[in-house]
């Protein structure tokens, strides 16, 4: 049988459900069966700005700068 659009046929068993894959995926990544990381994919890229290392240093960055100038203003505000 067909897929959606005739391209890839169904697998006999039907297709995997969320909940399964997500278990079967935890499960290589517990048993340390992962085939394929960013470190080993053979392939030198730039970090996209979805990368979560991308999206986190740069709040991070903005909450450092707002702590300083809240504590110059204080500073600045003290007798």
């Amino acid at each position: 049988m067909a897929g959606r659009r005739g391209i890839v046929p169904r697998p006999d068993g039907g297709l995997t459900g969320y909940r399964r894959a997500v278990a079967l995926a935890l499960g290589k990544e517990r048993d340390g069966q992962v085939e394929t990381t960013r470190a080993n994919a053979g392939a030198d890229a730039d970090p996209l700005p979805s990368d979560p290392e991308c999206l986190i240093l740069p709040a991070m960055s903005r909450n450092i700068a707002r702590a300083a100038a809240d504590l110059q203003a204080s500073d600045a505000a003290s007798p």
